[in-house]
């Protein structure tokens, strides 16, 4: 039976073919964090540094024993003064037995043998080891008071030219307990052997 309420194909309802649909655009994607690395660019100049920001620092200052006390010096002076009269008695009389030395000659004698004796105990030998015969058996030794070190000849013989009148100078300000009672000279020092051993210092 015909059924008039359904509706029934005809021409205009007949399929046909889609019409061609345009791609929609992608919206823009951020850039993901794992993408790939930035150039390298080269560096720039450094900042500006401020004076002494990494500057580097000083060594500290090597520490020096403090002076010897009155009476090692006052020992050590005695066993050089001892040595050097022997050796000149000896001179002395040798030469009065050979060369029949009269006065002044054998004063003048004795004086330079004095001398030279000094100068080879507390130049040349403090050079060698550190110390006069007195100072090293007094176990005392001399040292420069900036740096601990052994002075060199130059500076040796200066204090030993100076050393007469220090010497002098000295042993009146011990007598009478100055104030004053006056240092080493020269930027040399005399310290106990002990003292350097404890700082780590050789003497050399």
């Amino acid at each position: 039976m015909y059924d008039h309420t359904r509706p029934q194909p005809g021409p205009h309802h007949a399929p046909g073919p889609y019409p061609p649909q345009a791609p929609a655009p992608h919206p823009p994607q951020s850039a993901s964090p794992y993408g790939p690395p930035a150039p390298y660019a080269p560096p720039g100049p450094h900042p500006p540094q401020f004076p002494g920001q990494y500057a580097p620092q000083p060594p500290p200052p090597p520490r020096i024993p403090e002076s010897a006390g009155d009476l090692r010096r006052a020992g050590a002076i005695l066993i050089d003064g001892l040595c050097v009269a022997f050796v000149l008695g000896v001179v002395v009389i040798g030469a009065r037995v050979t060369t029949h030395l009269e006065f002044p000659k054998d004063w003048l004698a004795m004086a330079g043998c004095g001398l030279g004796l000094s100068f080879l105990n507390h130049v040349v030998l403090t050079r060698l080891i550190g110390a006069s015969v007195g100072k090293y058996i007094c176990r005392a030794r001399v040292v420069l008071e900036k740096t601990g070190t052994r002075p060199r000849l130059p500076r040796l013989f200066k204090r030993w030219l100076a050393g007469f009148g220090f010497l002098l100078v000295w042993l009146i300000a011990s007598v009478f307990n100055l104030e004053d009672d006056p240092d080493d000279l020269c930027g040399v020092r005399m310290v106990a052997l002990r003292d350097m051993r404890a700082l780590g210092l050789t003497g050399a």
